[in-house]
């Protein structure tokens, strides 16, 4: 079974658990548990398949059921702190609670995977060098960006891109892309990570409708009714639309620039006891 550290789901940890110790003791079983923490087997089962989620004074039970205690009985905690979250900021707290817990080294890239969201600048930045006309340095590639940056600014997202391996220096000492793809770091925070930089990219498009002459941009809306059961074939119809995009954008020849595409769908109506 895997250390505790390495888990982003204490409900998965609960079921590995389980199963490790029903591999070697027949008569271990929900009841059995449920009898140790006072709590019913129906409800342990929905826990440990991810249905429903420990109260607080259930994790002191189970912490105590567990055996937990010192460095692994903090994270045990943070971790179901860090699952029940309900809004990103909550989550991103307990997510850097949990790194801090784990260790420095993986602290360290974590939290730089996490970073790389929640700055605009990062992925232009990259782009541009992936440019073969590009200057290369921070003062050329800050000056470029829209609105610009300050060199130190530029230069700390190179730093940030060199320790992720997106970004390396060839033979030259010049700064070239890694084939490495980006990610949002683990699949639990990837999504409050892609949220984060939709939200600055979303603010740049609205700084975009005074910063930018209409001929560099194109901002419309349009407002349709839908039957809401129809939004998997608006998806779909999105979706081919931004690959052709970037189908398009990987042909495109001659001197380029780098621009952000954001496609938002949301609804303006909400019938009543339909709200998240």
């Amino acid at each position: 079974m895997k250390p505790i550290l390495t888990y982003w789901d204490y409900r998965e940890y609960l079921k590995d658990y389980y199963e490790e110790r029903k591999s070697s003791d027949a008569f271990f079983s929900y009841r059995f548990i449920g009898t140790k923490t006072d709590l019913d087997a129906g409800f342990l089962v929905r826990i440990f398949q991810g249905q429903g989620h420990l109260s607080g004074k259930s994790v002191d039970t189970f912490v105590a059921f567990l055996h937990l205690s010192g460095r692994e009985e903090e994270y045990f905690r943070c971790l179901v702190d860090f699952c029940k979250a309900r809004t990103d900021k909550s989550r991103a707290r307990h997510y850097s609670k949990l790194l801090e817990i784990q260790g420095f080294q993986t602290t360290k890239l974590a939290k730089d995977q996490l970073a790389l969201f929640q700055q605009w600048q990062h992925i232009p930045i990259r782009s541009l060098i992936a440019l073969k006309d590009s200057d290369t340095s921070a003062a050329s590639l800050g000056n470029r960006l829209s609105p610009s940056l300050p060199p130190s600014e530029a230069e700390a997202s190179i730093a940030l891109l060199l320790r992720l391996g997106l970004l390396r220096t060839n033979n030259r000492n010049a700064l070239e892309l890694t084939d490495t793809y980006i990610s949002a770091g683990p699949e639990q925070i990837r999504p409050v990570a892609i949220r984060e930089f939709q939200r600055e990219t979303m603010k740049l498009a609205m700084e975009s409708l005074e910063r930018h002459p209409p001929e560099l941009r194109d901002i419309s809306s349009v407002s349709v009714t839908l039957n809401p059961k129809d939004l998997p074939i608006i998806r779909d119809r999105i979706k081919t639309l931004r690959e052709s995009i970037l189908k398009f954008s990987s042909e495109s020849t001659g001197e380029r620039e780098v621009f952000q595409l954001n496609m938002q769908l949301f609804p303006l109506t909400l019938r009543k006891g339909t709200e998240a």
